[in-house]
Formats: structure tokens, C-alpha cells, sequence
């Protein structure tokens, strides 16, 4: 349970990791443009 427990909060980091790099990216082409 605690090993399910670990990837679940693992796996979220990592996804709110990669939103905010896509967010960061999306910032900057919008304020090139």
C-alpha cells in the first residue's frame, strides 16, 4: 500500500513538474511575440 502510495506522489510531482516547464515555455513565446 505505502509502495502504491509512493508512485502516486511521485507520479504527481513529476506531472506538475512538466505543467509548469509547458507553462514557462508557453509564457515566454508569448511574450516574444
Amino acid at each position: 500500500v505505502m509502495g502504491a502510495a509512493l508512485l502516486v506522489t511521485v507520479g504527481t510531482g513529476v506531472d506538475y513538474v512538466v505543467r509548469a516547464i509547458r507553462l514557462r515555455g508557453v509564457a515566454k513565446r508569448v511574450r516574444g511575440e
